[in-house]
């Protein structure tokens, strides 16, 4: 892995840390169930694999769009305030890749070979296939 890419890991390992997820508050939780629909991850999940993007519409927050639900996590001062639909908001996510394989945007770090959403979704599939031969 090269000194660049290494950087990048740190910075997101610092930044993204799972004690570092904001908690979510009633409210937000009831919009991810009713925004979100029925997902593999659970609200603090989602905002941890999820990549930053800007929210200019709400002042002094943090955003993170999680494609798979179509929806973007708010959070202010440690705590996930709401969850509304992409479609909705304005976001800052020029920083972001389109991945060619499912269409979602990603974060891509230097030495990443797939996008984390197609990587997510072969590790799910991987574990739930249970090989059985016969002798």
């Amino acid at each position: 892995m090269s000194t660049e890419a290494q950087s990048q890991v740190g910075k997101r390992a610092t930044s993204d840390s799972r004690g570092n997820v904001p908690h979510p508050s009633n409210h937000a939780r009831m919009r991810w169930f009713q925004r979100a629909g029925v997902t593999e991850f659970d609200i603090r999940e989602a905002w941890y694999r999820s990549p930053s993007v800007g929210v200019p519409d709400y002042v002094g927050t943090k955003g993170r769009l999680h494609e798979p639900s179509g929806t973007v996590l708010i959070a202010r001062d440690g705590v996930i305030v709401t969850v509304v639909y992409t479609g909705d908001e304005r976001l800052n996510d020029d920083h972001l890749c389109v991945c060619d394989r499912c269409g979602y945007r990603y974060d891509r770090l230097p030495d990443d070979r797939e996008c984390q959403w197609c990587r997510d979704n072969r590790a799910s599939w991987s574990a739930a296939l249970e090989v059985v031969f016969d002798e």
